[in-house]
């Protein structure tokens, strides 16, 4: 197998495809993307067959771009799975140690790993660990990544981008696919139902009707009050509704008196005084909502909800969104929605997932282990010499001993391929 990966995993192998990957992307920089074969004909008369051949009309969804991503991706696989599979194997107290030393007297050894954290296992042989599982953190890490390009290939290849413009009260059973923009069919039929728009508290300027006869202008707005001059009266604006001009108001008269309303045109017996809407400030939209219903064949319903900008409806992968809103020169209105699909969405958010407690474990488990084999104490920690330095440097700096660290030298490394053996001093009992 390391046969095998050792010259897929190449270093220069991965430079190289870098290097080409960054020099052939400057063709989807260059060539205009997604334009039409004459569009292509007419920027490239001498050579507009080889661009749409090659794909560099599409390029980063081409077969150019997409095989040298994936040689790069098993290029990285393949630098990335020895690694992992020692990581495997050390968080089974397998593989090779990349720190041995001579085992001079086993009870000695045993008590320094038991005061490291260590749990030993009655022996001999001498095996002890310390949250082994911690060496998991190497395959999440380095196989994380794969997850994620997976996930990313498998969302492009067969992923779904749709658009359609749909009449309220009409239904589609189509949107026009993305980058193609062609028809494309949908495995539902899609209505809207109806559309609402909700809009901030409309400043208004209202013609107060009362008794006396007096008509006095008062600027308030939704959902707050204004007191009517030289009457006792306080008007509150419940809702205004700029379409017909339709004003819900209430009225109060002091503390202590029973609000009265809600009044309205056309219901206002009983009112005090009665308010009409004189003008009113440009519109804000606060929120738009359309009712929507996925149906199959037959009729029956499959999905309903109102969606909303960034809140979707999502039926069996799919997930329609509320992107626009107008009306025609007829003044019937509709909506733009956007269909999408990313089967690989799920590979992707586990692949995150992966390299987020992969990290966990590497930066907080600290794990070790340590295995007897041959008179010699083979030791290996998930944090390579930090997690083995308090083990071995303790008692031997107390006694003036040379630590760890410069027994260890410069050349020591947690690759088991790379690792030298290096013989140290066990460690001494306190009197």
């Amino acid at each position: 197998m390391n046969t095998l990966f050792r010259p897929l995993g190449s270093i220069r192998l991965a430079v190289f495809l870098l290097i080409t990957l960054a020099l052939v992307a400057v063709v989807g920089t260059v060539v205009p993307q997604g334009l039409r074969p004459q569009d292509y004909q007419r920027l490239f008369p001498g050579g507009w067959q080889t661009v749409t051949a090659l794909g560099f009309d599409r390029f980063y969804t081409g077969w150019v771009y997409r095989g040298l991503l994936s040689a790069l991706a098993i290029n990285l696989f393949a630098c990335a799975f020895r690694r992992s599979a020692a990581g495997w194997h050390a968080s089974r107290g397998r593989g090779t140690g990349t720190l041995r030393v001579r085992l001079d007297d086993r009870s000695v050894w045993t008590e320094a790993l038991r005061r490291d954290g260590f749990r030993v296992a009655d022996g001999p042989p001498l095996v002890a660990q310390r949250r082994r599982w911690a060496f998991l953190g190497f395959p999440l890490v380095h196989l994380a990544p794969f997850l994620i390009m997976a996930g990313a290939l498998w969302g492009s290849l067969a992923g779904y981008v749709g658009t359609r413009n749909v009449y309220v009260g009409s239904e589609t059973r189509s949107a026009d696919q993305w980058p193609a923009r062609a028809p494309s069919a949908l495995p539902f039929t899609l209505t809207v139902r109806s559309f609402r728009l909700f809009y901030h508290p409309i400043g208004l300027r209202l013609r107060v009707v009362a008794a006396q006869g007096a008509s006095p202008l008062l600027e308030t707005r939704e959902g707050a009050s204004v007191d009517v001059p030289e009457t006792p009266y306080r008007v509150f604006v419940q809702t205004f509704d700029p379409s017909n001009g339709d004003l819900v108001y209430f009225v109060d008269r002091g503390a202590g008196s029973p609000r009265l309303g809600p009044f309205s045109r056309g219901k206002e017996d009983g009112a005090p005084v009665r308010v009409r809407p004189d003008a009113f400030r440009d519109l804000q939209v606060r929120r738009a909502e359309a009712l929507v219903a996925l149906s199959d064949g037959a009729g029956g319903v499959l999905a309903e909800r109102e969606i909303a900008v960034n809140e979707p409806l999502s039926y069996r992968g799919y997930r329609i969104y509320l992107t626009s809103w107008s009306e025609d020169v007829y003044q019937n209105p509709y909506v733009g929605l956007q269909i999408t699909r990313d089967p690989g969405q799920g590979l992707v958010w586990s692949g995150a997932v992966a390299l987020s407690l992969g990290l966990l474990l590497l930066l907080f488990g600290d794990g070790a282990w340590a295995r007897e084999e041959g008179g010699e104490l083979w030791l290996r920690g998930s944090r390579g010499r930090a997690s083995l330095r308090g083990l071995l440097a303790g008692d031997q700096e107390l006694r003036g001993q040379p630590s760890s660290r410069q027994q260890w030298g410069s050349g020591a490394s947690n690759d088991p391929d790379t690792a030298k053996a290096r013989a140290v001093q066990p460690p001494r009992q306190s009197p």
